[in-house]
């Protein structure tokens, strides 16, 4: 059992990073939606790095923060 895992980020990294005024314009609303599936994906696999150094740790696990 994992505590302390940290903000799930999954499907609201832009929600997050970016300024609320982007996401009024409806045309850069769609786009976002298009792009947030990739950089969810960049994060994910740039955290399969780390865990491929701990070895205490489940190497397909993306709960870990």
């Amino acid at each position: 059992m994992y505590t302390d895992l940290g903000y799930d980020y999954h499907g609201h990294v832009f929600e997050k990073t970016m300024s609320p005024v982007i996401f009024l314009n409806r045309k850069n609303k769609l786009i976002m939606a298009k792009i947030e599936p990739m950089i969810t994906y960049l994060i994910d696999t740039v955290k399969q790095i780390r865990l491929q150094f701990m070895f205490s740790l489940d190497k397909n696990d993306i709960r870990v923060n």
